[in-house]
């Protein structure tokens, strides 16, 4: 069996150069794309480094799950891993994706855990819990209600069964809801990335808000508009429920004092989310493509 592996890129080129790095020593991964959107064209760069990676370039923005599908449609093997360009596989990450493919024959998708490149500071670490808190490591191995888009991968067979998805550029969220519907198993791995923040402090604001406005959008897209005002009037509780659900992780996985010296941030990066998804709720989706 062999593996393609996707790397979801924008402006992100030397947490890049730093995956690629990884992923070009694993025999497994036999295919790998790189599929971007930055500013530059980061092959200019990185191609003549790694003859032997592809890059997929548009000059226009699109949005991840945009990047990672037109990806899928020009690779060839059946498993597909995905990772992002600020995450850096661990030396075994392919053969371990490989391997629990094998082992799992019915399940669409295989995830794993992730980690976060050290020394991390308190706004790093707030973060990094917000956005993969549930997926730090360890994580407990087998069945799972979600994988992270951080680290996942797919039986091209079951994505191609929800081509309309992907052709109306979903994010993997909702791949995985429709899985979970039909009964189908999601598993997660010991397969592990380490994230590498490189965004400023306004560009995770404006990333956690654009993400919470995307979210309540897809997730209310079929509701009636009552159903999306009692949405929005939660909307204020839930920066501090957020909170509480990422105390009880820390309490679980036994980092409670790295949860407490973040939790400022962590408390501030959830307000942002709860006011996108308020105004997911209120005004629906945005309506330009963006990437952060």
């Amino acid at each position: 069996m062999s593996i393609t592996v996707i790397v979801v890129s924008y402006n992100a080129i030397l947490s890049l150069r730093a995956c690629l790095e990884s992923l070009t020593r694993q025999p497994a991964a036999t295919e790998i794309i790189v599929s971007d959107c930055s500013a530059e064209d980061p092959a200019i760069v990185l191609g003549p480094l790694f003859p032997q990676v592809r890059f997929l370039y548009f000059a226009e923005k699109r949005t991840v799950p945009q990047l990672r599908w037109a990806a899928l449609a020009a690779s060839g093997p059946d498993i597909v891993a995905s990772t992002e360009a600020r995450c850096v596989p661990g030396p075994d990450w392919a053969s371990t994706i490989e391997r629990v493919h094998h082992e799992w024959p019915d399940a669409p998708a295989v995830g794993g855990q992730v980690s976060i490149a050290q020394p991390a500071d308190a706004m790093d670490f707030g973060l990094f819990l917000c956005e993969y808190g549930p997926f730090a490591a360890p994580v407990p191995i087998g069945p799972a209600a979600n994988l992270t888009g951080a680290n996942i991968s797919f039986k091209r067979s079951c994505c191609e069964q929800l081509r309309p998805l992907l052709d109306a550029g979903h994010w993997e969220t909702v791949l995985m809801d429709q899985w979970v519907l039909e009964g189908k198993p999601l598993i997660l791995s010991n397969a592990q990335v380490t994230f590498w923040n490189s965004m400023s402090l306004a560009t995770i604001l404006q990333q956690r808000f654009t993400y919470g406005r995307g979210y309540a959008a897809v997730r209310t897209e079929s509701s009636g508009r009552s159903r999306r005002f009692l949405f929005a009037l939660f909307c204020p509780l839930l920066p501090l429920l957020l909170c509480a659900r990422l105390a009880r992780l820390a309490v679980q996985r036994r980092f409670v004092a790295a949860f407490l010296r973040a939790f400022l941030w962590v408390f501030v990066f959830q307000i942002a989310w709860s006011a996108g998804e308020f105004t997911g709720y209120a005004w629906g989706a945005s309506r330009k493509n963006e990437i952060f």
